[in-house]
């Protein structure tokens, strides 16, 4: 993928790589990233770029996500009114084929206000928001 391309362009055959083990606390079905950081739900900023890791494990135990390789299967995209108050979410979502392994999705956002149509994340601001955390790997 080029930098500036659509996350939504992954070409069938690319791996997500997980390079570094996380953990799901006890009820938390996900794991949130922005500026290159892992950060909590309290302290993430709507109106910046984000990505979340979600689980498919049990939420009533921790789960630890190893470092791995995550096949995409799919990806979708999506515009959502939040609230009716004005403020757009454009979405990606980025099936993964590991739902025995415990992950099943990583979703990326934009929130952005009404006057905004078209702002998906691109491969580049996706390594921003998840910094050395993880990143595509091409089909050889």
């Amino acid at each position: 993928m080029a930098p500036g391309e659509l996350l939504s362009k992954i070409p069938p055959g690319t791996e997500l790589v997980l390079k570094r083990p996380l953990t799901f606390s006890v009820g938390e079905s996900r794991v949130y990233f922005q500026d290159g950081e892992l950060v909590s739900m309290g302290v993430l900023s709507l109106w910046r770029p984000s990505c979340y890791l979600k689980r498919s494990a049990p939420f009533d135990t921790t789960f630890a996500a190893e470092s791995n390789s995550y096949a995409v299967v799919n990806v979708q995209q999506g515009v959502a009114d939040e609230w009716g108050q004005g403020a757009i979410t454009f979405w990606t979502e980025i099936n993964l084929g590991s739902v025995r392994q415990g992950i099943q999705s990583m979703r990326c956002e934009i929130w952005t206000d009404n006057t905004v149509s078209d702002a998906y994340v691109t491969e580049a601001e996706f390594v921003s928001i998840v910094g050395s955390w993880m990143y595509f790997r091409s089909p050889e």
